[in-house]
């Protein structure tokens, strides 16, 4: 009993001694990607996350010392970094925040979103800031560099302007996969843009509105990511039926104007590279307002494929006549049968009196000749004889 009683005591002193001296807490080590739909999720300092983390509309945090192994993908969310990220930070219409102490080893890519890097953190790879697709150009650098609040991107100007003549060959393939496939479509599309540009642009850029706000609703909760997807995918369909439509129409007029007559892939293909290259190129070359011009293409590509319900009938609809409808110009006058009105092929109205003018010049003496009246309802046969003898005009 004595030896019970004193294992009791040794523990309970154990257990004193274990509360009263400080502890320090293991790094952990957590396997796969993370998701973060709308909630908080925080990386703890020491630990370390083996796969991607996924940020779609809620608020991450990765402390000091902190380390994720693959990429960082903000969608309409927040992040704060003060720890490391192997990979690369890419975020859509969201706010990254940038410790000092925060290492990026990869590219950070922004698309509509705020990044905000404190004075010391460093980023290995490329910084792509202020993109607009789909008619976004990446800028790329070479080596790392430690940025601070006046952000400083080296370049290639070389490397920069292959990327944009590739971006817009890339954009004039796909002009002629589309006019091959879809040569009518693409036709409707741009007859609308140019018969009513006002409302599909109106079209377009309530559309640009709204769907961004609906699909990030969907993103937030689980069950609509599929559908959020699937809609990223569609507008992104959108955007580039109507970018190819417009260029397919471009291609056509200055075939016209230059008097040849080219294939529709060849016409496809020629005018949508001027159009791309035009639009990205005012669109880099003009500050502030440039990014206005491929903008408004966007959006009266847009809002034109919507109008001809992706190009499968007209806008303006061309309605077909009704069955039975004469076909051409309405004939003159009113319609036969009318009561009062001649029938067709005769001089006027029933039993209405005929009007004779002779076709001989006039009296001497300016008298008019014997039986040059208006013929009160003679008789027929006398009447015709009359005019068969002087060659007499009847009305």
């Amino acid at each position: 009993m004595k030896s019970l009683s004193r294992w009791i005591l040794l523990l309970i002193l154990l257990l004193l001694v274990g509360l009263a001296v400080p502890t320090t807490a293991l790094a952990q080590d957590r396997s796969g990607d993370e998701f973060v739909f709308g909630g908080v999720f925080t990386l703890d300092e020491g630990d370390r996350l083996r796969g991607n983390l996924y940020v779609f509309g809620g608020v991450a945090t990765v402390e000091e010392k902190a380390r994720v192994s693959g990429d960082v993908i903000v969608f309409g969310g927040a992040l704060d970094i003060a720890g490391e990220v192997e990979g690369d930070i890419t975020i859509m219409g969201g706010n990254v925040e940038l410790r000092e102490t925060a290492v990026v080893e990869g590219d950070v890519n922004s698309v509509g979103g705020n990044i905000t890097p404190a004075e010391g953190a460093v980023i290995e790879g490329d910084f792509n800031e202020g993109l607009n697709a789909p008619f976004a150009i990446f800028t790329p650098s070479v080596g790392p560099r430690t940025i601070d609040r006046d952000i400083k991107v080296d370049f290639n100007p070389i490397v920069d302007f292959l990327w944009f003549m590739f971006r817009t060959f890339l954009w004039a393939a796909l002009a002629i996969v589309a006019v091959l496939f879809l040569p009518r479509q693409t036709e409707r599309t741009a007859n609308a843009a140019l018969a009513q540009p006002l409302i599909s642009i109106g079209v377009g850029l309530l559309t640009i509105i709204v769907v961004p706000i609906v699909l990030i609703i969907l993103l937030i909760t689980i069950i609509g990511i599929p559908v959020s997807l699937l809609g990223m995918l569609a507008l992104f369909i959108i955007w580039a039926l109507g970018i190819v439509s417009l260029g397919t129409e471009l291609g056509r007029r200055l075939a016209v104007l230059l008097k040849q007559d080219w294939a529709l892939p060849v016409s496809a293909g020629l005018g949508t590279f001027i159009l791309i290259f035009l639009a990205n190129g005012i669109g880099q070359a003009v500050p502030c307002v440039g990014w206005l011009v491929p903008l408004a293409l966007g959006l009266l590509g847009v809002g034109a494929v919507l109008l001809t319900r992706f190009g499968t009938q007209d806008y303006p609809p061309v309605y077909p006549p009704a069955p039975g409808a004469p076909v051409g110009p309405a004939p003159y006058g009113p319609p036969p049968g009318t009561p009062g009105y001649p029938a067709p092929g005769s001089h006027g109205p029933a039993g209405s009196p005929r009007i004779v003018v002779p076709d001989i010049p006039p009296h001497p003496e300016g008298k008019p000749f014997p039986g040059d009246t208006e013929a009160s309802a003679p008789e027929a046969g006398a009447e015709k004889d009359d005019d068969a003898s002087r060659g007499a005009q009847v009305f």
